[in-house]
């Protein structure tokens, strides 16, 4: 099976706009968020300056949740395009997009019109309700002639490594992408799907997945490699009430990826704990005292909040940067190990230098969904 590595990432969120703003977010202390409805908190992306990657004559006819996928997947393309040929000079390259609320800030505008006192609907808004049209968006805007999918949950990045690995596409760019929702809000908050001392984030993440062979072939250069991952449900997973994180899906997906890899290689944690105490609880005991207290661990929703459907593709990109850029804050209640060394960008020339494997976990909480990731320095 083919080799698949990471060449390019992009990124909107509060984090920063662009992977190194986000890579200069993660070593600084996590802000406090912001109140939203219903008594929530969450971090909100308050900028619009990333409405510089999309074709101006594109902004007007996207909604704010395309925008900002289209914005992350146009700065994954450029920065895979600092090494190696264009991608404009491709046609293969294909998008497949995780997303947990999709438009449904746009589905609310579009009620509150129908139902008001002038029943008026915008044509403008209408193309947007679909699930997929973000995906379809940024693929029209960026020229992007490959597969293009949209699905529910934690299930892109095992889609298209699949995909890669069998030899059914050569290049593929993976996102997660959920915006904040005023009716959604109240929704999680009223049936306890999160609770509301937990904050919510949003935003959009993209990373450009290449063959080894492909991405040679094109000049580019790894960021990392995808070694393993690992897809369950929780069995008797319930989208409301108390009981909503069981956490048996984690513990396999964890299991799976430490039998396939020496719990010993791991030298990294990138964390899907989010706040819950009992998701918290879950994680640590599926991914064991021993290895928590030996390797580094990173929790990123600190710095964004509960991502929902773009969690997976967030961890993979803050792991991929953690090569980039070792050091991260370390806050003294994680009790984690010192950041090592900072690492230079890697190219696809293996080095003499030790090997780092990181695991990452997702939980998709809209869904029950687990993920578990190990990815390695080139």
């Amino acid at each position: 099976m083919d080799k698949v590595c990471v060449t390019g990432i992009g990124i909107v969120s509060s984090l920063g706009i662009g992977y190194q703003e986000a890579i200069d977010g993660l070593s600084k202390k996590p802000s406090d968020p912001v109140q939203l409805e219903q008594g929530a908190w969450g971090y909100p992306v308050t900028r619009t300056d990333y409405k510089a990657y999309i074709p101006r004559a594109m902004v007007r006819k996207m909604d704010r949740i395309s925008q900002m996928t289209t914005a992350a997947v146009r700065m994954a393309m450029d920065h895979a395009e600092s090494v190696g040929r264009p991608f404009d000079q491709l046609d293969d390259v294909g998008l497949i997009l995780d997303t947990g609320m999709g438009s449904a800030s746009c589905v609310s505008a579009i009620l509150e019109e129908a139902l008001g006192s002038d029943p008026t609907i915008s044509p403008l808004l209408f193309p947007n309700v679909v699930a997929n049209a973000a995906s379809g968006q940024a693929c029209i805007a960026l020229g992007l002639k490959g597969l293009s999918s949209t699905l529910g949950g934690a299930g892109s990045l095992m889609y298209a490594f699949d995909l890669l690995q069998t030899g059914r596409a050569e290049r593929i760019i993976v996102g997660g992408s959920d915006e904040l929702n005023p009716l959604y809000t109240r929704g999680y908050v009223k049936h306890n799907v999160i609770d509301r001392n937990i904050p919510i984030g949003e935003g959009a993440v993209a990373l450009v997945l290449e063959t080894e062979r492909a991405a040679v072939d094109r000049g580019g250069a790894a960021i990392a490699y995808v070694d393993h991952i690992s897809v369950a449900t929780d069995p008797g997973f319930r989208t409301t009430g108390p009981r909503t994180f069981r956490g048996g899906g984690l513990h396999r997906t964890v299991s799976e990826a430490l039998s396939a890899e020496r719990a010993s290689s791991i030298t990294a944690v990138i964390g899907c704990a989010n706040g819950s105490s009992l998701l918290d609880r879950r994680e640590r005991s599926a991914v064991g005292i021993g290895l928590l207290n030996r390797a580094e661990l990173v929790l990123p929703k600190k710095w964004t909040g509960e991502v929902f459907g773009s969690g997976s593709i967030l961890g993979v990109a803050v792991a991929s940067m953690r090569l980039l850029r070792s050091s991260v804050y370390e806050p003294a209640e994680l009790e984690v190990a010192a950041a090592s060394a900072a690492v230079a960008s890697a190219s696809l020339t293996h080095r003499a230098e030790p090997m780092e494997k990181l695991l990452i976990n997702a939980y998709d909480a809209t869904r029950g969904q687990a993920m578990t990731t190990v990815i390695h320095k080139p």
